[in-house]
Parts: C-alpha cells; structure tokens; sequence
C-alpha cells in the first residue's frame, strides 16, 4: 500500500505486520522446549523496536520491513534445523546454508 501511494494505511500495514513479528517472537520464546532456539539474541525483535522507535521516511520503512520480513523467514528455518539439531534429528554432516 505504500508503495502505490496509500501512505497512512501503508504505514500502518507495515507497523502492525512489525508487532505481529515482535509478538510472535515473544510467545514462541516462552516455550520452554523450543522458544531456546527462536532468536536466541534478540536481533530480529531488537531490529523491530529500534525500527518502530525511529521516525522513518516511508521508503526507509519499506526497507526495514522487507529486511526484517526476510530475517524473519530465515530464522524460521534457522529455528527448525537447529532444534532438529538440539533434538537429535540429525542433519549435521549437511553443511546447511550458514548465515549471517
């Protein structure tokens, strides 16, 4: 939406879809048994907050949603192996995709 000239609702879209990020983090991390693995450092949450703080121009915010949408996804995955790991589910001789 704020690409195609809706600024106020596209910034809105962009904030909320942000604290749905943070707050799901937040709840993942509460589990005992797999939150350990969920951003264990608090980037991606520190990144929304700093982000939601900061008064961005609209392109700026574009681009801090997209990066952190994208880190968001990754850590998806990231979070699966690595507790598949922690479990015992192998997937250690794969090399798998290191990151950032």
């Amino acid at each position: 939406m704020l690409k195609t000239g809706e600024v106020e609702r596209g910034r809105k879209e962009i904030e909320v879809g942000l604290r749905a990020i943070d707050d799901t983090l937040e709840y993942i991390q509460e589990d005992r048994v797999s939150g350990f693995y969920w951003d264990p450092n608090m980037q991606i949450r520190d990144d929304v907050r700093k982000t939601l703080a900061a008064k961005l121009d609209d392109s700026q915010l574009i681009m801090a949603g997209d990066r952190i949408g994208a880190q968001f996804d990754e850590e998806i995955d990231k979070a699966r192996r690595d507790e598949g790991r922690g479990r015992g589910g192998g997937g250690g001789g794969d090399g798998g995709g290191g990151g950032s």
